[in-house]
């Protein structure tokens, strides 16, 4: 959702929604698919991070899970332009207010044995490429780990810990998770 509360994003089926309302003490209008946000290559985007200003959207294509990102001009989303990270951009990805530190999941060869595991890496500014990516060994566990939301101040992390040999279905146990540190 944006930081005025008037637009909020979704995928469904790996396509970009969008729906919008014109103040917060209304319910959200009709949802519009943003079709914009798929690449030349007919490749959706999904994991959606939509910056507080609604001015970039944040997301992974299908192929490689490579991230993208594409700015807002008018009442669409330009093209899309990759992101460069410091590692392989697997999924879910989610950034601080001022979009310099993200945090995004990676499957596959992790450290823990949970399938996945959360990942960090920041950058000086919204131009420049992030760069020292850190496993965040005290956040992983033998859990499926995955992040969901980043307070503006970086201090406060919400991930999802799901069970690794089903991770769609929940099971006991699972749910989200707070991660707290200092200013």
């Amino acid at each position: 959702m944006t930081g005025d509360g008037l637009s909020v994003f979704f995928a469904v089926g790996f396509d970009a929604y969008e729906a919008t309302r014109s103040s917060t003490t209304q319910t959200f209008g009709s949802i519009v698919q943003r079709t914009e946000l798929v690449n030349a290559s007919g490749l959706p985007m999904y994991g959606l991070w939509i910056s507080p200003s609604g001015e970039r959207i944040y997301g992974f294509l299908m192929a490689n899970y490579y991230l993208a990102v594409a700015a807002r001009s008018g009442g669409s989303f330009g093209a899309l332009t990759t992101v460069t990270t410091p590692t392989s951009a697997d999924y879910k990805v989610t950034l601080s207010g001022d979009e310099r530190t993200m945090y995004w999941a990676v499957t596959g060869d992790t450290p823990n044995e949970g399938w996945s595991d959360i990942w960090r890496a920041e950058r000086s500014s919204t131009a420049s490429d992030f760069s020292g990516a850190e496993h965040f060994s005290n956040l992983n566990g033998d859990l499926w780990d995955e992040p969901v939301w980043i307070s503006d101040d970086d201090c406060e992390l919400y991930l999802q810990r799901r069970d690794p040999e089903s991770p769609i279905a929940p099971v006991a146990g699972d749910g989200i998770f707070v991660a707290r540190r200092p200013l």
